[in-house]
């Protein structure tokens, strides 16, 4: 997914974000999708972190609480 987000043109870049910031609670704490959620975050686009926390905001402690979803979780709560 990093690849194809690194390689999309503007249009399909804001279309895979947008779709992947709608599913931020699955890749958080998957632990592959962490690894997306983190790039995308790298890109240091405003909006699209505070659309990535805003979704995270309501979850941060069941996040952080729960051991199978701290283990991926937390490096992207970090970021």
């Amino acid at each position: 997914m990093q690849k194809c987000i690194d390689g999309a043109n503007p249009d399909q870049k804001m279309r895979l974000v947008d779709e992947i910031i709608l599913n931020t609670k699955k890749f958080v704490r998957n632990p592959y999708g962490n690894y997306v959620l983190q790039f995308i975050l790298d890109l240091k686009d405003l909006s699209i972190n505070e659309k990535i926390g805003k979704q995270l905001l309501g979850s941060l402690i069941n996040l952080i609480k729960f051991k199978e979803s701290r283990k991926f979780s937390s490096n992207v709560i970090e970021k």
